[in-house]
């Protein structure tokens, strides 16, 4: 992956990037944006909304290439990492989020004081890349926090 640092909606997040083609997918490209974000304890569910809309305006501005669509798309993945989760951003973490067309949007939410990573389980809009997913933030997320992970 190619990681670099980026401004987000005012908010300096650590940004990596990587693309690939699988013919399972119908023959097509999937641009990753994953996005690493430091948010205070029990952030406001409307600040995780945020940060998830300004990740997928800057994938789908940045992704570069072929429209999307033309079997090509982008992926957000938007980790918001806090010493301290409540239920609330959990479930951000765990429920559906609107995407745009050749879209996708994948939130996760870090607990990093207990090592705690929260991500969606199923997806129904680009369910055909959701293992692929799962198995980015598994590596590159899970991985690097050593703790429990609590994907539904």
């Amino acid at each position: 992956m190619e990681v670099n640092q980026v401004d987000l909606s005012g908010r300096t997040v650590l940004l990596a990037r990587t693309s690939s083609f699988r013919w399972r997918w119908f023959a097509s490209r999937l641009h990753v944006f994953l996005f690493a974000a430091i948010f205070p304890p029990r952030p406001a569910v409307a600040d995780l909304e945020e940060f998830m809309g300004a990740a997928v305006r800057y994938a789908t501005t940045h992704k570069g290439g072929l429209p999307r669509g033309l079997n090509t798309g982008t992926a957000s993945v938007g980790v918001a990492v806090t010493d301290e989760l409540n239920e609330s951003d959990r479930d951000w973490a765990l429920r559906r989020h609107a995407g745009r067309f050749a879209a996708i949007s994948f939130p996760v939410s870090v607990e990093a004081s207990i090592g705690r990573v929260v991500f969606p389980n199923r997806m129904i809009v680009g369910a055909s890349y959701s293992s692929y997913l799962r198995s980015l933030v598994q590596e590159h997320i899970v991985s690097a926090t050593k703790g429990d992970s609590a994907a539904r």
